[in-house]
């Protein structure tokens, strides 16, 4: 027989002091978090709608198989491309500040405004554990 642990209560307020730490270093836009733990059970943490969250995430799986073998599109507009690459910087900066506490996977998401989305990682299949979230969520609907 399989039993759920209550989740650690150390684990639960830490994560919760991170959240509202995002919410001011994102700017209020939509993140979501993947945290990897001491039992290598991830915790998520989003500002987002689960269902949000989980459409976004299976976007970026789609855009991101075989993206090297995509052709490129048209070239974006000089103001476009600034403020996608000031988004993404954005996100790589705050990832790497979570990053030297916990192996973890990080989201942003724009979700009004044009549409963004960056991501930043120090977990090597990072993918496949993403795929994983999005199937299990499936399954819960």
């Amino acid at each position: 027989m399989v039993t759920k642990e209550a989740p650690d209560e150390q684990v639960v307020g830490a994560m919760r002091d991170i959240a509202e730490q995002l919410v001011n270093a994102t700017g209020g836009k939509g993140y979501a978090l993947f945290i990897a733990v001491k039992d290598k059970r991830a915790n998520y943490i989003s500002n987002a709608e689960r269902g949000d969250v989980v459409r976004a995430l299976r976007e970026w799986l789609d855009k991101t198989s075989g993206a090297l073998d995509a052709p490129a599109g048209p070239p974006e507009p000089p103001e476009v491309r600034d403020a996608r690459l000031a988004y993404e910087r954005r996100c790589v900066d705050i990832g790497r500040t979570l990053s030297r506490a916990a192996p973890i996977v990080f989201f942003m998401f724009d979700f009004g405004d044009g549409g963004n989305m960056a991501y930043f990682t120090n977990i090597p299949d990072a993918r496949g554990g993403i795929e994983q979230f999005c199937r299990q969520e499936q399954d819960r609907s």
